[in-house]
């Protein structure tokens, strides 16, 4: 799993937490989710993203359970269960490093 900066094309007013489902403020360059294969997940508080690894770990599985429980509502959102659900079991968790946070003022 890693977690990048990603630039917006316009800034939104609010963003959902790929990990936790809550709203927070966007910004012009808001922290994504992404797993190991490059599929981005969304993008992530925080928050979350103050969190330790493992927690972060049990609140993307608690976060795909739910989105699992309420699969009649919007059954596209299982994909999205299931994409998590990966991404929480992958081995290690890449945050952005000072390159990466330099690199986003580029």
């Amino acid at each position: 799993m890693r977690i990048r900066w990603q630039r917006l094309a316009s800034q939104p007013s609010t963003c959902y937490c790929a990990a936790c489902g809550k709203r927070f403020a966007g910004g012009k360059r808001v922290r994504h989710l992404f797993n190991d294969k490059g599929l981005d997940l969304g993008p992530l508080c925080p928050a979350c993203f103050a969190l330790p690894p493992e927690q972060l770990r049990e609140q993307i599985r608690r976060y795909a359970y739910l989105i699992r429980l309420n699969r009649l509502r919007d059954p596209g959102s299982q994909d999205h269960a299931h994409h998590l659900e990966q991404a929480a079991q992958e081995r290690s968790i890449r945050y952005p490093g000072l390159w990466g946070w330099l690199r986003q003022w580029w």
